[in-house]
């Protein structure tokens, strides 16, 4: 048997081979799946029986899957899966990810954040602050762990074809909520974790806007925090969804929130429009194309828990 003809670090060596991908690997769970994950990685087609107990035996599957959650970049597609990516493996039962995990990045997509009334908003937000809150307070090994949080604002508030910006506050409000969201939960991870970034993607260019946002160092988060309640202050949104139904007495109390909470009247506006970004720009990163990802027939099926 492998495990007693080779010590443990060529057995890792062999796992490392035949497990860890070239680049990130896509995690998209389907609702209905609680335990499963689609990995839109064709380099882990041929790997996955590596993780089945049926194939390799438990201590090799367990040893296998300890190298795979520890030694390649995760991308969630949707903040409500983080938890059941963390606490589910495929087929094994018993092995904990957010035990050996490493390198995570989440994208919060405001579209999926869309709700028919304030109430059933607040709620949503509210789980997307729960979820990730206690999701990633889970992870054991903090110090070793990179996490990147992408925004991704309503596409409808972008014209395409000439770069110019047709915004509303209804957008911005999300923008908002979504900071709310995740301040606390970012602020308390940067301390303790290797790397924390936030990251806004919009037409498909990603820009860091962590020190914008978060520029608070440990020592001064740690004094203010006691003012930020545990429930985040969010916006309703019924009032907000565009600029030219609002009250202007109205917008202006929302844009005093912003400022009084975030220390900025716009969250899009001052940014956009104007000369778009150069593509030398080094303040932004182009996203990869991902879009034969999403129609690929040979995604693979990494279990269920």
């Amino acid at each position: 048997m492998l495990e007693s003809k080779l010590p443990r670090e060529l057995r890792d060596m062999i796992y490392k081979h035949l497990c860890v991908s070239d680049g990130p690997i896509k995690v998209d769970i389907p609702d209905e799946n609680k335990g499963a994950g689609s990995v839109a990685t064709p380099q882990m087609q041929a790997d996955s029986h590596f993780l089945n107990p049926q194939f390799m035996g438990v201590q090799l599957a367990q040893e296998a899957a300890e190298v795979y959650y520890s030694s390649n970049t995760f991308k969630l597609y949707h903040d409500a899966h983080v938890g059941t990516f963390l606490r589910n493996a495929p087929f094994i039962p018993d092995l904990a990810p957010f035990k050996y995990v490493r390198d995570l990045e989440v994208r919060i997509c405001f579209e999926s954040l869309v709700a028919d009334h304030d109430q059933a908003l607040k709620h949503r937000l509210s789980q997307l602050h729960d979820e990730l809150r206690f999701s990633l307070g889970q992870v054991e090994k903090k110090a070793q762990l990179r996490v990147t949080f992408v925004l991704v604002p309503f596409n409808d508030a972008w014209n395409w074809d000439d770069h110019t910006v047709d915004l509303t506050i209804y957008g911005e409000a999300m923008y908002f909520n979504v900071l709310e969201a995740i301040r606390v939960v970012v602020y308390d991870l940067i301390p303790v974790c290797g790397q924390v970034r936030v990251l806004e993607s919009i037409v498909r260019r990603r820009r860091d806007r962590t020190n914008e946002y978060f520029p608070l160092t440990a020592e001064e988060w740690k004094e203010i925090r006691p003012s930020f309640s545990e429930r985040p202050k969010f916006v309703d949104s019924s009032s907000t969804h565009s600029i030219a139904a609002i009250d202007p007495l109205e917008e202006e109390t929302v844009r005093f929130l912003f400022e009084e909470r975030w220390g900025k009247r716009y969250f899009l506006r001052g940014d956009y429009p104007g000369p778009w970004p150069d593509d030398n720009d080094d303040e932004y990163e182009e996203e990869e194309d991902e879009s034969e990802d999403d129609d690929d027939d040979d995604d693979v099926d990494i279990g269920e828990g």
